[in-house]
């Protein structure tokens, strides 16, 4: 995988989780699919890209994630 800079990095976990959480209409779009499979790419992909340390990058303000 490339090297991506952290904020980038911290912004799509963010992302990722959102489609994730228990109040995600995507997420409920994909349950009802039946097939959980996509639930757990996701949370691969989630550790794959998430930069080791988040809480030092939220501290240090450098995420701004839209």
């Amino acid at each position: 995988m490339p090297a991506f800079p952290a904020d980038l990095r911290t912004c799509v976990a963010e992302a990722l989780d959102r489609v994730l959480a228990a109040d995600s209409e995507l997420g409920e779009l994909w349950d009802d699919n039946g097939d959980g499979r996509w639930r757990q790419s996701i949370i691969r992909l989630r550790e794959v890209v998430a930069p080791p340390n988040r809480t030092s990058d939220r501290a240090s303000g450098m995420a701004e994630c839209q």
